[in-house]
């Protein structure tokens, strides 16, 4: 008999038995992996989704906010002309009033609505981070477990 009969007859015994016994507990781990993928990538896309359409409503209101300035600025050409006809030194200090104030509400309303968005895209880039983080914690502990459950099906004992 061969001097390297019975360590690979021992080794190939061991094999068999990881196979035999692993099997089923490697393929749980890899059935649950898939569906918490298939859960989170579901997730992601909802929430691009949502946030795609909030840049679109967004994009809309401020092509709003360009419209409006184009008619306040139309209507101020329209009151400093009827200005005009009253006389020329009253209507500029009045048009300079006019055209600061106006400023003041679109740049007063640039900044709100700027505020508006950067705390709701920053609340949703945190729950999203806060997901993936939770999902990385909750699997690297899903994986000590499936290995726990893994050697104590094999009847080891650390």
């Amino acid at each position: 008999m061969h001097p390297l009969f019975l360590p690979t007859m021992n080794f190939l015994i061991l094999i068999a038995l990881l196979v035999w016994k692993g099997r089923a507990p490697a393929r749980l781990w890899v059935k649950d992996r898939h569906v918490q993928m298939r859960d989170n990538i579901a997730t992601v896309a909802e929430k691009l989704r949502l946030a795609k359409i909030f840049h679109e409503d967004t994009l809309l209101k401020i092509k709003g906010l360009e419209v409006e300035l184009a008619h306040m600025r139309e209507h101020m050409r329209t009151d400093i002309q009827q200005m005009q006809q009253k006389g020329y030194l009253e209507a500029q200090r009045e048009a300079s009033a006019a055209i600061l104030g106006a400023q003041r509400v679109a740049t007063s309303f640039a900044v709100e609505n700027r505020r508006q968005i950067i705390a709701t895209v920053g609340a949703q880039v945190l729950d999203l981070a806060e997901a993936r983080v939770r999902a990385q914690m909750h699997e690297e502990g899903r994986h000590g477990l499936a290995a726990k459950k893994f050697v104590e099906s094999l009847g080891v004992r650390a």
